[in-house]
């Protein structure tokens, strides 16, 4: 199944690989590249994640993998997984489940 990014899951990756890089470039490289592979896992096991509690009937159901310490929300459609947002697992999940 292939993987599409949504233009808000991308800008969070870049927004915390700049965060990274301003005190460890090399981190922030390393970072992105585990971030990959922590995503394409999903085409061959998209139902590998957690399911959050947050998603609604009326909406494909939102699964999350974790990455360090950052979640990966994403969700499964019939054609493709749609990364929806990257977060640090810090923040209110409430806030971030229903992209």
């Amino acid at each position: 199944m292939r993987i599409a990014w949504s233009p808000r899951a991308i800008g969070e990756a870049q927004e915390i690989a700049d965060y990274i890089a301003a005190e460890r470039p090399g981190a922030a490289t390393m970072w992105l590249r585990g971030l990959g592979p922590a995503v394409s896992r999903l085409a061959s096991f998209p139902r590998s994640g957690r399911v959050l509690e947050a998603s609604r009937e009326d909406t494909p159901e939102q699964r999350e993998v974790l990455y360090g310490t950052y979640r990966i929300i994403y969700r499964i459609l019939p054609d493709r997984i749609e990364i929806l947002a990257v977060v640090h697992t810090r923040r209110d999940q409430e806030e971030e489940d229903a992209p």
